[in-house]
This record gives C-alpha cells, sequence and structure tokens, in this order.
C-alpha cells in the first residue's frame, strides 16, 4: 500500500475519531487540493494541509466565486461548486470542462433541492417512438410528422423533458405508455409545447399547451357537434370538416365513442334478426353493424321494433349468444372500413332535429313524403327542386272553347206531280272544334328554403 494512500486512511480515521474539534472554514472552503511536492514539510503542516483540502472536497469547494484549487490552478472536468453569495438559496455548479453549469438550488431554509428542469436545446425526429431519452439536453424540438405512441425508456421516473413541435403530428393516447389529457389522442400544430413527465418504465404523463391559446378540451361543446360558421378555416384540431370522411379510430377514440350505439343484443346462428335491445330509435337501414358473431361488413336491412333489428341478407349471424352489438350511424366515412369511423356530409344541406328524440315520433318526416326515416340519426333527404308528377297536381277543371261550322245546300228545282208539288234538299255537313286552353312550361320548381351559406365543422376531439 502506498505511502499517501495509508496517510489519507490514517487522517481519515483520526478526524473520525478525534476529540480534538476542527475548525471550520466559513462560508468557503477552497484550499488548494494540492499537496506540496517539494521542499520539507513538518507533520502537523501536512495535516492541516489534508485537513484543509478534505473539506474542500466535502463541502464541494464552496465560496462566493468559482473555485481554482485544482492542480494548475484551475478548474477540473466535473469539479463541484457551492456558490455562496446568498446564505439561503445556495447553487451548485458543475463544469464541464469548458464552462461552470448550474446543476441545482439549495434551499437553506426549507432544506429543499430544487435542480433544474433541463438545460440546452436540441433536435429529435417524430417515430413511432421518439427517444427524447436518448439526449442530454432539457429542450427539444420534435421535427416530423410520424405519429408518436411512445416518448421511449431510459429516463428514470420523475424526470422530465420539455418539447415543441415543429408542425402536425399525433400523438396517441394510452392509459398507460402515453398519458394525454382528456384521456384522448392529440394532433399537435406547429409550435405547440408540451412537457413530458417520466413515471418510469417508459410510461409517460403528458402536460400540453397550444400555441393557439385554445383549450384542449371544451366540454362546452361535445364531440359529434355541428357548428356552422363564416369562419373560412377549421377552428382548431378538435375540429373537421364535415365532408363524410373516415377518421381513424385509434387517433378518434373518443369521438368513436360518442357517435356510436353499444347495446347488449341477442343473435343466433344462420339468422338475420339481433333481438333484446334497448333502444333501436336512431337506427336505421343501411348503418354498419359490428359484434361478435357478426361478419365483417354487415349493415342493418329494417329496424322491426323498438328491440330489434335485421341484418342484411349477406350478413347473417355465425354464432349464437348474446354480446355487444355496435352501430354505427355516421357509417364508416368514405372509403373507410372497420378500422374507421365516419363524419356526417353537412355539404349543401340543412339540418333537422330527429323525428322521435322525445321517445314517441311526431312525424314531422315520414318515408311517404320525404323518402327517408326521419328517425334515423344521419338520415338525410329533400332537393332543391322538383318536377311535379300528375298525381301531385291539384284537382281542377279545364275551360273549353269551342267552334261550329255548317254547311248547307240550296233546295233543287221544284218538280212538278200531278195534285202535289215536292222540294228535293241537297246533303248538310256540320263540323264543330273545341279547344282546350294550355299553358305553363312542365319545368322543375324551386323548394328551397331562404337559406345562407357556412362553413360546417364537426367536433371530433375533446
Amino acid at each position: 500500500m502506498s505511502f499517501r494512500r495509508t496517510l489519507s486512511l490514517w487522517l481519515a480515521a483520526w478526524l473520525a475519531l478525534s476529540p480534538v474539534a476542527i475548525p471550520r472554514i466559513a462560508q468557503a472552503s477552497q484550499a488548494t487540493l494540492q499537496m506540496p511536492t517539494t521542499g520539507t514539510v513538518s507533520g502537523l503542516q501536512f495535516s492541516n494541509d489534508v485537513t484543509s483540502a478534505l473539506d474542500a472536497l466535502v463541502t464541494c469547494n464552496s465560496g462566493s466565486s468559482a473555485p481554482t484549487n485544482a492542480s494548475g490552478a484551475a478548474p477540473k472536468l466535473g469539479q463541484c461548486w457551492l456558490d455562496t453569495t446568498s446564505t439561503t438559496l445556495v447553487k451548485k455548479w458543475r463544469y464541464t470542462g469548458a464552462a461552470w453549469v448550474l446543476e441545482g438550488v439549495i434551499d437553506v431554509t426549507n432544506g429543499i433541492w430544487a435542480p433544474p428542469i433541463g438545460g440546452g436545446t436540441a433536435t429529435v425526429a417524430s417515430a413511432t417512438t421518439t427517444s427524447v431519452c436518448g439526449v442530454p439536453q432539457g429542450y427539444l424540438t420534435i421535427s416530423g410528422t410520424t405519429t408518436i405512441t411512445s416518448f421511449g425508456t431510459g429516463c428514470p421516473a420523475g424526470q422530465t423533458k420539455v418539447v415543441k413541435f415543429a408542425g402536425v403530428l399525433t400523438l396517441t393516447y394510452d392509459a398507460t405508455a402515453l398519458i394525454l389529457p382528456a384521456a384522448a389522442s392529440l394532433t399537435t400544430a406547429a409550435n405547440d409545447t408540451a412537457v413530458l413527465i417520466s413515471e418510469g418504465s417508459g410510461n409517460w404523463r403528458v402536460v400540453y399547451f397550444p400555441a393557439s391559446g385554445q383549450a384542449i378540451s371544451n366540454p362546452a361543446v361535445p364531440i359529434g357537434t355541428y357548428l356552422m360558421s363564416t369562419a373560412t378555416a377549421v377552428p382548431s384540431a378538435s375540429y373537421v370538416f364535415g365532408t363524410g370522411q373516415a377518421l381513424t379510430r385509434t387517433s378518434y377514440p373518443a369521438y368513436l365513442a360518442a357517435t356510436t350505439v353499444a347495446q347488449s343484443g341477442t343473435r343466433t346462428s344462420g339468422g338475420a334478426a339481433i333481438t333484446g335491445l334497448s333502444d333501436t330509435t336512431q337506427f336505421g337501414a343501411g348503418m354498419p353493424v359490428e359484434g361478435t358473431g357478426i361478419p365483417s361488413g354487415a349493415t342493418i336491412a329494417s329496424v322491426d321494433s323498438g328491440t330489434q333489428i335485421s341484418l342484411d341478407g349477406a350478413h347473417l349471424a355465425s354464432t349464437s349468444g348474446t354480446s355487444t352489438v355496435t352501430v354505427f350511424p355516421n357509417g364508416y366515412g368514405s372509403a373507410g372500413s372497420s378500422s374507421t369511423v365516419g363524419v356526417p356530409d353537412c355539404q349543401g344541406v340543412t339540418l333537422a332535429g330527429r323525428s322521435n328524440m322525445s321517445g314517441t315520433n311526431n312525424n314531422n318526416y315520414t318515408t311517404s313524403y320525404s323518402g327517408v326515416n326521419g328517425q334515423a340519426l344521419g338520415s338525410g333527404f329533400g332537393s332543391e327542386k322538383h318536377l311535379l308528377t300528375t298525381a301531385e297536381m291539384p284537382s281542377h277543371n279545364h275551360i273549353a272553347t269551342s267552334t261550329s261550322t255548317a254547311t248547307v245546300g240550296n233546295a233543287s228545282s221544284p218538280s212538278t206531280t200531278t195534285g202535289s208539288q215536292a222540294y228535293v234538299a241537297n246533303p248538310q255537313s256540320i263540323s264543330i272544334t273545341t279547344t282546350i286552353a294550355n299553358t305553363g312550361g312542365g319545368l322543375n320548381h324551386a323548394i328551397m328554403n331562404p337559406t345562407r351559406i357556412a362553413n360546417c365543422f364537426v367536433r371530433v376531439l375533446p
């Protein structure tokens, strides 16, 4: 064992056991950390020098100015410094080899250690798993448009990162791995910011701040609400134009839940009927139906009663049983499938309240005239113009104008007979013409109410 190591161990033991009080250096402990290498030093002086050096190390080189007590009279990479300029808020610094960086602040009065959230900036490209733990910086810009489902592993529980989004992408909600406000997926916008808090094991909780200043969730405007507006653009990522498009269910889970109807129903293998439903008043023919034992692509063929529907003939139940049946009043959307949910198409249409919202059909809209079930949510009818059929014409009379002509010949010369005189008449002809007055062009006529055109938005996110 070297002499220096032996001496260090001896001094440490002596300091721990000695009853002699060692004077502390008040508010500063930046004694030199380099022992003399030349000359003659007494044992007492050497002991005091070592004690002072150990005190500097124990107190993290405390003082009101940066220490220069390492060899060469310059700080070393990794050296610490307690800045005691303030006696109540002591700052801890660490030397990077080029500069001193702040590690945290000690609140002496309250006994609290307050580290900074982070330091430095960097850019990380978006990916399905965007690893924010792979870079040391605390403030990150996330570039790209790839949907994010995780911020990666590697950060201990409690570590925090602040991120700014460069553009539009989707943060996919997960109740464990990616906990987002309103328990729903988010669509970012340029310059939106978020605070990412690691809960350990690759799980993250997100606090989100839209650059627009708008609320992430507005309970005053529920999901599925139509918004007719004179605004020229979609007001926020919570809305889309109502054009009948398909939305991915994983990105819009709250919209999926709000705009579909899930009820318990009973099916029989090979049969079309779904019985035991609690309420079919919003259902209509053509709506997609999903559930256990119901083939993909099934739709409602008819609404048989308040508790029963029938599937279309091409998609009869494949098993028997009772389970959840989900009906999609807005369908799957244009070019959609069983992974999407539809948005209503409100282009060029006005809105009317469902005719049986009270529980009883008021028959303001009936299939006899509209051709569509006014009880089925999302059904549409009406047109801009109409050409009357004969049956639709009101009962009426026509005015007839008649003219007649007659041709009557003169009697022939009389013939003389014995005892009498007779005349022979020529043949006569009469013709009568009757004309009924006719009018009208036979064209379509407008049947529109006074209307003002506006943009139609549908709320799809909280």
